[in-house]
């Protein structure tokens, strides 16, 4: 079997192997969000030494390299665990043989407008990709399905929303619309279009 396969989320927890999920820079809800970047990174780079010490794996999203500047940090203070497997960073299996692709991707989505909206030169473009290119590399990934993860969530949200509103006169009927929406649309593997429709349900 390739070692490849050996890494994914499931099959880590067949091997009896113990990982955390570290959320604590999530960019919508994260820890250290009134930190500036460099606090938010010292701190979760102490953390993520502990943990480090009691589980197998800690797993970070790739999304927070994209949208939280202290995870940058972090994974330049903490390279030789990223390398070792000891920090990870989860990705969808449709990347396993190139997981850059997905940074590629998200930087060409995300990163490259600046808040002006004018979008970002040509030059800082390359600058920008080289530099993450450079912090991920040879580092250890481990692989989900995504589409399964996310398409799960919207069940079990949909499952929950159905359940307030039959306990409840206060019918939450725009957040049920919304989740119906979503899924009907096939937007169920986009994380930011469920936070979108949790804080605005219409």
């Amino acid at each position: 079997m390739n070692d490849l396969d050996n890494r994914s989320v499931l099959s880590l927890h067949h091997q009896g192997r113990f990982i955390c999920y570290f959320s604590e820079l999530d960019p919508f809800a994260g820890k250290w969000l009134g930190f500036s970047p460099e606090k938010a990174a010292e701190k979760a780079a102490n953390e993520i030494r502990m943990l480090c010490l009691v589980f197998h794996h800690v797993i970070i999203p790739p999304g927070y390299l994209i949208k939280n500047p202290a995870m940058w940090m972090v994974l330049s203070r903490l390279k030789p665990l990223f390398e070792h497997g000891l920090l990870s960073i989860s990705i969808d299996r449709k990347f396993i043989r190139h997981p850059f692709l997905f940074f590629e991707q998200k930087l060409e989505e995300e990163v490259y407008h600046d808040i002006t909206g004018i979008g970002l030169s040509p030059e800082k473009r390359h600058s920008l990709t080289k530099q993450m290119k450079a912090l991920v590399e040879n580092g250890y990934f481990v692989f989900r399905d995504s589409t399964i993860q996310v398409a799960g969530f919207g069940s079990d949200a949909e499952n929950l929303s159905e359940s307030l509103a039959r306990q409840s006169g206060n019918r939450p009927k725009s957040l049920i619309e919304g989740i119906q929406r979503l899924k009907n649309e096939g937007l169920v593997s986009s994380r930011d279009h469920w936070m979108a429709l949790l804080h605005h349900p219409s």
